[in-house]
């Protein structure tokens, strides 16, 4: 299924279909297999989290898959400030695995981000810390479910439009997609939005965009006095929203922060961009579009995630590599019309696609199988035994 939603012509597979049968084999997991690399006082002290998202619904503890979306998370508590930092789902890295185990990988083996998911989201985020150069102190797990389930158990989040941003359906689901200004929508909606891109002249550079959108718009209901009166059913939906090496004491010590001192976070965000190639992949062991990393952008978020680290504003690094962080007014081409055409091409019959020729079977016909008689019965070449 994930081949199948890897490809242009079946990008909707996954949720045009479901799983009717599957067996799971359950073995168990040791809290080492994810070790954090925790800081003193999660209240206090500066931490990086990556928010990796996999692109599948249902229960997390099923099986490892791609990691479509990458946020690094970069917070002080002191400042009260939050660098969200994205890496485009096909980067060209290096991947960093375990030298053992079900979760290896060959040395120096190549592929794009979002396959790291593939053996362990330890793998991803130890591939991220060595092509930005960084340390990545947690990180969480979770999958479009998660989104849905924590973004209802909120009674929805507000979403602003902004020129460039609007989409006419959104294309994960078929659904009316947002028009430019205020939005309260629901799980499905945002979610269909943080996967959106094909409404967009730079696709995967929007969809990042799209998913930092939601993301701080998700923080900000948390944040907000309206989370206080739906704690209980919040809660309810944290629980199995996702998986973390963060311990419960850690959350538990942070929501307690949050809700005590209601600090006024301020968010800012960097987004990495580079040109797309074609380069051989280890996880599909053959060739894949892909993004090929850009040193100067990586160095630039490498700063900007220690000056957050520092107590600095990100804005005190300069982004010097001509690539815009905001959308043009023109982004949003709409998609409106490859709906038509793709819902007219449903109506068509199977003739349309599959034409099938009787073939000839003449004597004359040099793909006709003509067995030759067999030879006449000789009792004296019977076989013994």
């Amino acid at each position: 299924r994930d081949i199948l939603h890897e490809s242009e012509a079946y990008f909707s597979f996954q949720t045009d279909s479901k799983t009717i049968y599957q067996n799971v084999e359950y073995t168990k997991v040791d809290k080492t297999d994810n070790p954090s690399d925790s800081v003193n006082n999660i209240t206090k002290d500066a931490f990086t989290i990556l928010v990796s998202g996999n692109d599948s619904y249902g229960s997390l503890q099923d099986s490892n898959t791609r990691s479509d979306a990458n946020m690094l998370l970069t917070v002080n508590p002191k400042t009260g400030r939050i660098l969200m930092t994205s890496i485009p789902r096909d980067y060209y890295v290096d991947l960093v695995c375990d030298e053992t185990g079900d979760n290896a990988c060959p040395e120096d083996s190549k592929d794009k981000l979002t396959h790291s998911g593939l053996m362990g989201v330890k793998c991803t985020e130890r591939t991220i810390e060595k092509a930005l150069g960084i340390k990545i102190n947690y990180n969480i797990r979770i999958n479009f479910s998660s989104v849905v389930n924590l973004v209802d158990a909120l009674d929805g989040i507000d979403l602003d439009i902004q020129k460039g941003e609007e989409v006419d359906i959104l294309y994960a689901n078929g659904q009316p997609g947002l028009s430019v200004g205020q939005h309260h929508v629901d799980g499905e909606t945002a979610l269909a939005f943080a996967r959106e891109r094909h409404a967009y002249l730079d696709g995967d550079n929007q969809r990042v965009r799209n998913q930092q959108k939601v993301f701080k718009a998700i923080f900000k209901r948390i944040v907000s006095p309206k989370m206080i009166t739906n704690y209980g059913k919040f809660m309810d939906a944290l629980a199995v929203a996702f998986d973390t090496n963060l311990s419960n004491d850690e959350i538990s010590d942070f929501i307690k922060y949050e809700l005590n001192n209601m600090p006024d976070w301020k968010f800012e965000s960097y987004s990495l961009v580079g040109d797309s190639d074609s380069r051989f992949c280890y996880a599909s062991s053959g060739y894949a579009s892909v993004i090929i990393q850009n040193e100067e952008m990586n160095d630039i978020a490498k700063r900007k995630i220690q000056a957050i680290l520092d107590g600095k504003k990100a804005s005190s690094v300069k982004d010097t590599s001509g690539f815009s962080q905001k959308p043009s007014e023109d982004n949003s081409v709409g998609n409106a019309q490859e709906f038509a055409e793709m819902n007219n091409n449903s109506e068509e019959t199977d003739e349309d696609y599959y034409t099938y020729e009787e073939p000839s079977y003449e004597e004359n016909n040099e793909y006709y199988y003509q067995p030759e008689e067999p030879a006449e019965y000789d009792s004296s070449q019977d076989y013994a035994g």
